[in-house]
């Protein structure tokens, strides 16, 4: 198994934390009007953004090992569909925010549009966790290669155990 299979979950975390941070940042702006935390959203949802980057290319790459079980490929199909919702409404947010920042507000409902795009791709994120989330603990997707590789460096109350389950 390649490493780079098991990078996916290692990495969809941290743009998913990101985004989700990004929109409580907005959230909290339209509360309270902050310069400082409307500057965070916007680095936070440029980071969140490039970080889905990532995400895509290592779960692209860990799909392609799992598409041909077809238990596996409607529920990653739905997952990739969702993922790719987010991607696009992540990128058209960001767009808008930075041509926004750069135009120095001549276009006030720029932000509104971006804010609200950026709750979409929240919504948006939320399914494609649900659809991962399935993937990995109903189909036990990525966990279910690891559990033929051998314990090592293991404390002995771990590798006991897993010699009993056999």
């Amino acid at each position: 198994m390649d490493i780079i299979q098991h990078a996916h979950p290692a990495v969809v975390h941290f743009p998913i934390a990101l985004l989700s941070a990004a929109f409580g940042c907005k959230i909290y702006t339209y509360i309270k009007k902050n310069q400082f935390v409307s500057d965070m959203a916007l680095y936070l949802l440029i980071a969140g953004t490039l970080g889905m980057i990532a995400g895509w290319l290592t779960g692209d790459f860990s799909a392609e090992s799992f598409k041909s079980n077809p238990v596996f490929s409607e529920v990653i199909e739905k997952h990739e569909f969702a993922a790719q919702i987010s991607f696009w409404l992540a990128i058209a947010a960001s767009v808008l925010a930075v041509a926004h920042r750069m135009t120095k507000n001549d276009y006030p409902l720029m932000p509104v549009v971006s804010d609200f795009l950026l709750a979409v791709c929240f919504v948006s994120l939320i399914n494609t966790g649900y659809s991962g989330g399935k993937l990995v603990y109903q189909y036990s997707i990525s966990v279910q290669q690891l559990r033929d590789v051998p314990v090592t460096n293991a404390p002995s109350e771990i590798t006991n155990t897993k010699q009993n389950q056999k």
